[in-house]
């Protein structure tokens, strides 16, 4: 019987280095699903762009949106005066 893993609370699902063995930092993997089973295919030199499908553009395009953005400084109500943007 294989490694028994399990999906997090936040909804990751983490493989100890045992399991994996030997990978590069930021290996990327194509997640195939087949029923029950998954299967994580390594991506060999292959843009995301390149060969995506559909779904996988919306699922991408979805992270992104809803990932955290750097909070931009606030300016204070002086910057947004018109005599003071031709200082």
């Amino acid at each position: 019987m294989g490694e028994m893993v399990e999906v997090n609370d936040e909804g990751n699902l983490v493989l100890p280095q045992k399991t994996i063995g030997s990978v590069d930092p930021h290996t990327r993997y194509v997640v195939e699903f087949h029923g029950k089973s998954i299967t994580l295919r390594p991506v060999e030199g292959e843009e995301f762009w390149a060969n995506a499908s559909r779904q996988e553009w919306v699922a991408s395009f979805l992270d992104w949106a809803n990932s955290p953005r750097p909070v931009a400084p606030i300016l204070p109500d002086e910057a947004l005066r018109r005599e003071s943007m031709y200082d």
